[in-house]
């Protein structure tokens, strides 16, 4: 029985043997006739090489006598697929090279593949016979009759693809799911072909093209796509004389930027998730403009305009389809669930129940071919790169400076083009943002117009690599980081974190502790990691970061909020300070982390010193340098002498940066008064020239953090010399410098009459908001919370008895003016949340061991932080009256400078988007009607937007501060560089001079300007925020009982679908009335309630998380 065995195991071996040899036979006279390897994969050659050589390896330490058959067998498959590999190796390269060579023809054998097996899917699909016909079409020019005739007698004539949009209907005898699921793989399977095939990369861009458009341009009517005017030159379908006159695909016109409208071609980049489609509708999501997008596949979502980067006209809106709005239309009225939960819920769409399924398919077909003209165009544009030194070309010639350019300027530059066609600029943002590691998208609100690109320091870019480098072969420069930096952490353990409203200790670590310049290597990485940039591509630090924290600390907790633990870290080693934050290191902002005594105040201190040695004879240099200041006031001929008129500055118990004070003088006969705004004069000693102005420049504000604050102009200037009573300050009696915005202002509100004068004042007294409010009959509401801290109660002080005739007076001109801006539609609303405080403010930071040979500093105790309820500024008299009249002050600038043709940075804003103009009517009639406060909850529920506030050269109308003949900001020099330039250019026109700056120059500033404001609005706003989050963490880990578990919430957004909480899962923005207003984000897992609690009603919730970072989310779930 054995022997039989044997005997029958080697006949099979013998079999096997020879089937083996003719298999390998036939495959190489395959490779003999093709002169190439077809259809081989590396990958399995290489494992069956190896499974081989294992089974001879076995067979010989086997037992018993060795089984030559079975190792013959064996070193035969080896030696074959050896061979292959060789021949393939050999033969490949040159066959790709000949096919390459080829060109067209290879394209259109490609071609003839591609359309075959698209009309043998299209045969199963409509279950009917191939009939007489050819491909026609404008997208079928590079295929001529004689070829269509050769491949018809070879297979039979080709279907008509413009038949795709038929109704489907399966054979009679398949059951219909069965046909359906056959269909939707066949169709991917084709889909698959046209947008990413495998065989694609190996032909040329034109044969792809034709390849595509033969097949994908007559899937659907209407796209006709014509041929491309490269191929069809080079196959010599267009005369010479007719090349000039090829039609151009959209992606080939010149591009112009123009406003978002359907038919556009758009795409949008959040989180680094990219979408992008064919722009459907325009519409209003929780007060923010949005888009609807179809994208290649025939899906519906929607984008935050916000969100878009690029956009450009694909079809004309005509030419967006009917049903596709109604599609909308039936995803915006989805009940209870926010459109973006039904739009990208995969388990709630059925596509054989979709009765837009072929509209859709049919309305994304410009996609495709936009698609692959994207692919061609970015290698192109990346080959042109590297060719010209992109990147050396455009970053800051300092190797520590942020460099700017603009998608546009990079396209010219690199193509030679003065006007770039809209492809072209796509692939260059495509390959600008595809290198995070040297490239940063400029702010998002103006990214789309102004297309501004951040150009990494050289200096970043050589850590990176610098880093990257030793992490990769865990060099010995690392291991010492990591042993002194756990050391530093076992230092930081031992400090109190106790609040205390004393100064806090500091402690410097031992010197053998101090960092080496490798060191600093690694830290620079990690500080550089922690500065705020839009999340819409990957992050080059976050990879790197992550592992240096976790080769220091396996235990350390990196999230999705990297940059928190990070910063974590940073202050757990003493680079950081405990009460610093990760706002202030926002590249836009230029906050120095220096001490006090920093250039600019040693500046300030010079410019005083110069400025009180000034005689009357001095001479002002010309050119001015850059530590040249004014020492004669320039305007001091021209400036007009308020005596005792008094002028009230009032303001916040706190401030210390008193820009503005008010003042009126006795009414005329017809009723009529005089109302002047008093502004501070820093311009009077400081030219535009000044190192000073310059670093007003880069600072662009000052920054009002809940910490600490950091001025743009030097404490010495902005708050000892040039804030208003600064004179009188302490019982002396001075006169000060301002530039005074006066009207003669009608008993109604309205005025005509105006002056601007550079003036003197000399009777100033400082009030405070709550003091006048009580002297005007309305003391201040104070607002309580058992699960805040109560508000700080400052001594009232008396208001004097002479100043309530003149204060009242200001109110009564004030509400005129504010009913009448009002009746011009003006909007206001107040976003309630609790007002934060940190005590002691201005607290030390730590000098930078990163920049500089300094030991780490580690602090015994922690500052205290307050959380108070905010206060209403529409419910304070003297809050609304000192508001009316500083807006009537940039009225009045904007006046004179419409009036003389003075360029200065006006301010504006445009209507509204309304679903219908009813809408905005309503919300108007909603409004208060002495202050125009609404609820913004009515905003919301109404589907209006308020667009971004523009700039302009010229005055512009400002709709929301109801001032339709323009408005500019001239009311705050002291802190903002803007209102500086707008006194600058005023007082030259008054001196007759040359004006500083021309509107070109201020033209092109407006981007940058318009930028900063957003970023410093943000970032005050994130940093109040985090300081909330990170005192209600602290509060909510060391009381966890009920105090926070049952709390009313106000839904403040519509429900939308929540990625980060799961699928099934819904959230929306809510506030929350015990918590002072605090906006929080609201999980739902039970989609099933969310009919209970609508946008405006309330519900019971629970905090549940805090997740600390930059933009802290503060979550609660349904109690």
């Amino acid at each position: 029985m054995v022997d039989a065995i044997a005997v029958f195991t080697s006949y099979m071996f013998i079999g096997g043997g020879l089937e083996v040899a003719f298999v390998y036979a036939q495959r190489l006279y395959e490779i003999y006739r093709l002169k190439r390897v077809q259809g081989i994969s590396y990958l399995f050659l290489l494992m069956d090489g190896a499974g081989a050589i294992f089974s001879v390896v076995s067979l010989a330490f086997a037992k018993g006598e060795l089984d030559r058959l079975a190792v013959a067998c064996y070193v035969g498959v080896l030696f074959f697929e050896i061979l292959i590999l060789v021949l393939a190796l050999v033969l490949n390269p040159i066959a790709r090279r000949r096919r390459l060579a080829e060109g067209t023809e290879d394209g259109e054998r490609d071609t003839e593949t591609v359309v075959e097996t698209e009309t043998s899917f299209d045969a199963h699909a409509k279950g009917q016979e191939g009939e007489e016909g050819q491909l026609s079409g404008s997208g079928q020019g590079s295929v001529d009759a004689e070829e269509t005739d050769r491949r018809t007698r070879r297979r039979g004539p080709p279907l008509d693809f413009r038949q795709r949009d038929a109704p489907r209907r399966a054979p009679a005898d398949a059951p219909r799911g069965a046909f359906a699921g056959h269909l939707k793989v066949a169709e991917s399977v084709v889909d698959a072909a046209l947008d990413g095939d495998s065989w694609a990369w190996k032909r040329s861009p034109d044969a792809r093209y034709t390849a595509r458009r033969g097949v994908s341009g007559q899937r659907f009517p209407g796209l006709n796509l014509p041929p491309s005017p490269r191929q069809a030159r080079r196959a010599g379908k267009v005369a010479e004389s007719e090349q000039d006159e090829a039609p151009l695909l959209p992606w080939e016109e010149p591009f112009q930027e123009t406003e978002l409208e359907p038919g556009h071609f758009v795409e949008a980049r959040r989180n680094e998730t990219v979408t992008h489609g064919l722009l459907i509708r325009l519409d209003v999501t929780n007060g923010r403009p949005s888009a609807w997008l179809i994208n290649n596949l025939g899906d519906i979502t929607f984008v935050s305009v916000s969100d878009v980067l690029f956009s450009f006209p694909l079809v004309p809106p005509s030419q967006v389809h009917g049903d596709l709005l109604k599609a909308v239309d039936d995803l915006r009225l989805a009940p209870d669930l926010s459109v973006s939960f039904a739009a990208s819920s995969a388990d709630l769409y059925d596509p054989e129940s979709d009765p837009y399924l072929h509209t859709k398919l049919a309305q994304a077909q410009p996609l495709r071919a936009l698609g692959i003209a994207r692919e061609d165009a970015l290698r192109r544009v990346t080959k042109l790169a590297g060719e010209k030194g992109l990147y050396e070309r455009v970053r800051a010639r300092d190797e520590r400076e942020w460099g700017e350019t603009t998608i546009g300027d990079v396209a010219r530059f690199l193509t030679g083009e003065e006007m770039p066609d809209a492809m072209t600029m796509l692939a260059t943002l495509d390959y600008l943002l595809g290198h995070p590691a040297e490239y940063v998208a400029g702010e998002a609100a103006t990214f789309r117009t102004t297309g501004s690109i951040r150009v990494r320091p050289q200096r970043d870019v050589v850590v990176l690599e610098t880093v990257a480098d030793w992490l990769g072969r865990d060099a010995v420069e690392f291991k010492s980081f990591a042993l002194k930096a756990q050391a530093l952490m076992d230092i930081s353990r031992t400090r109190s974190s106790t609040p205390t409203s004393d100064l806090p200790a500091p402690l410097h670590a031992p010197r053998e502790l101090r960092f080496t310049s490798t060191d600093r290597t690694i830290l620079t990485l990690l500080v550089d990691s922690l500065r705020p940039t839009r999340n819409i591509t990957r992050d080059p630090y976050q990879a790197l970061a992550s592992i240096v924290l976790k080769r220091v600390d396996p235990h350390a907790d990196i999230n999705l909020t990297f940059r928190a633990g990070v910063f974590a870290f940073l202050q757990d080693i003493g680079v950081f300070a405990p009460w610093e934050t990760l706002i202030p290191l926002s590249v836009d902002l230029h906050l120095s982390r220096d001490s006090e005594y920093t250039e600019s105040n040693l500046l300030g201190a010079r410019a005083l010193a110069a400025s009180a040695r000034t005689t009357r004879s001095a001479s002002v240099p010309t050119p001015m340098g850059p530590e040249d200041v004014y020492l004669v006031d320039p305007l001091e001929s021209q400036r007009h002498d308020f005596g005792s008129l008094p002028v009230y500055v009032i303001d916040d118990a706190s401030a210390s940066e008193l820009d503005d004070g008010i003042s009126i003088e006795p009414a005329l006969p017809d009723g009529s008064v005089w109302v002047h705004a008093h502004i501070a004069d820093p311009t009077s000693l400081l030219p535009p020239t000044h190192r000073l102005s310059t670093m007003a420049y880069e600072r662009h504000t000052t920054s009002y953090f809940p910490e600490r604050i950091w001025p743009m102009l030097p404490h010495a200037l902005s708050t000892e010399r040039f804030s208003l009573g600064a004179a009188v300050r302490g019982g002396k009696s001075g006169v000060q410098n301002s530039m005074t915005f006066s009207a003669r202002v009608r008993p109604d509100g309205t005025w005509e009459e105006y002056e601007v004068r550079a003036g003197l004042v000399r009777n100033v007294k400082v009030l405070r908001y709550d003091d006048v409010d009580r002297a005007l009959g309305s003391p201040p509401i104070v607002r309580t919370s058992p699960l805040l801290d109560p508000p700080e109660l400052v001594a009232p002080r008396p208001v004097p008895g002479e100043a309530l005739d003149d204060l009242e007076r200001l109110r009564s001109i004030g509400e005129a003016m504010m009913a009448n801006r009002v009746e011009k539609g003006v909007i206001q609303w107040n976003t309630e949340r609790p007002t934060v405080t940190v005590s002691p403010k201005g607290l030390a930071l730590n000098r930078s061991p990163v920049t500089e040979d300094h030991a780490s500093t580690f602090w015994d105790g922690r500052p205290i932080v307050s959380i108070t309820p905010s206060t209403n500024p529409f419910g304070s008299p003297a809050r609304s009256t000192v508001s009316s009249i500083m807006v009537l002050a940039g009225q009045v600038a904007a006046r004179m400078c419409a009036e003389r043709g003075i360029p200065a940075p006006f301010r504006g804003s445009s209507a509204p988007l309304v679903q219908s103009p009813a809408d905005l009517d309503e919300l108007l009639a909603l409004r208060n009607p002495v202050t125009g406060e609404v609820d913004p909850v009515e905003v919301v529920r109404r589907k209006i937007a308020f667009q971004a506030g523009t700039m302009g050269v010229t005055p512009l109308p400002h709709v929301l501060a109801g001032c339709p003949d323009g408005y500019g900001r001239v009311t705050s020099p002291l802190r903002r560089y803007t209102d500086m330039v707008f006194h600058w250019q005023l007082k030259a026109h008054l001196l007759g001079a040359r004006l500083p700056f021309s509107a070109d120059q201020l033209a092109a500033e407006l981007p940058r300007w318009r930028r900063l404001d957003a970023t410093s609005r943000r970032a005050g706003n994130m940093a109040a925020r985090y300081w909330t989050a990170r005192e209600l963490a602290r509060r909510f880990e060391a009381d966890r009982d009920d105090k926070y578990s049952n709390l009313e919430l106000r839904v403040a957004s519509d429900w939308g679908w929540s990625a980060s909480a799961g699928a099934g899962s819904v959230s929306a923005m809510a506030t929350v009335p015990a918590l002072g207003g605090l906006e929080v984000r609201l999980q739902r897992i039970d989609t099933g309630k969310a009919a209970n609690a609508r946008l405006g009603e309330t519900l019971m919730g629970r905090l549940n998380n805090i997740l600390l970072s930059a933009n802290p989310t503060i979550e609660f779930v349904e109690a």
